[in-house]
């Protein structure tokens, strides 16, 4: 999307919220005149599931497909949530494939273990996901939260209405979306990925986040901007994970003037 000449800019979303997610800030972009390439990541939204650990690897070598299958080389890179954290690493396995820029979003990537949630710990469990990728919990949960029911739910914000949209679809509609979750959890670069930060030290690198992230909490991306040297770090005040969707304007603004400067 955008004009044919405009500086090339690839977006890499997260764990969950696929790629039309970030229509609203990919609007702000394309007015701005960058040619902008999202994609949805193996197993969400138009992508297909692959029966393979969803870990560091799997994401960048997909990005470098989709690169190479545009022709697309030295694009700027933006990445939300687990889509900092896969940007991040393509930076470090792929240098002359990545271009100077990279932008990172609510970044994960730094989160322990430990500090997951009860229900996350039990959503990473292989009983639990052998469960719930079967055709009849699907059927169950299209009963349960399927648009028979929706019109009871009450009133939710914006942002928050979306992300739970997304998710009831893509779970009702994709037979490989839990697996596709659940693999991520377990093997995905959402932990350990100080390395990759550390190597966009040789970079141009802008982090951005909400200062209310409850998901990718704000003193992570204090951490990402003290292991990114000379890196930069803009906080949304009271902004939460899915600035991209409430934040748009701002987000792009930022992204804007720091891909020109």
């Amino acid at each position: 999307m955008g004009p044919e000449d405009g500086q090339k800019v690839v977006i890499v979303h997260g764990l969950q919220m696929p790629a039309v997610g970030m229509k609203e800030m990919v609007k702000e972009l394309v007015s701005a005149g960058f040619r902008v390439l999202i994609y949805d990541i193996y197993g969400r939204g138009h992508s297909h599931y692959v029966d393979m650990e969803y870990n560091a690897a799997l994401f960048t070598t997909q990005l470098a497909l989709v690169l190479q299958a545009v022709g697309w080389t030295k694009p700027a890179l933006v990445g939300h949530s687990m889509g900092g954290a896969i940007v991040a690493a393509f930076a470090s396995h792929y240098p002359h494939v990545a271009g100077d820029h990279v932008v990172l979003i609510a970044s994960a990537g730094l989160q322990k273990p430990s500090e997951f949630t009860p229900v996350t710990r039990l959503l990473t469990s292989r009983l639990f996901s052998s469960i719930i990728s079967t055709s009849a919990f699907r059927f169950v949960a299209n009963l349960l939260i399927g648009p028979r029911s929706s019109p009871s739910l009450p009133p939710t914000p914006d942002g928050l209405a979306t992300r739970l949209q997304m998710r009831k679809l893509q779970l009702i509609a994709l037979p490989g979306y839990v697996k596709a979750i659940m693999s991520t959890l377990i093997y995905g670069p959402l932990c350990n990925q100080k390395e990759s930060f550390v190597q966009l030290s040789s970079r141009k690198t802008l982090i951005i986040c909400g200062t209310e992230d409850d998901l990718c909490p704000f003193r992570l991306s204090q951490e990402i901007n003290r292991l990114a040297v000379n890196s930069k770090l803009i906080p949304i005040e009271k902004g939460g994970h899915l600035i991209p969707l409430t934040h748009a304007e701002q987000v792009a603004g930022a992204i804007t003037s720091f891909l020109k400067e």
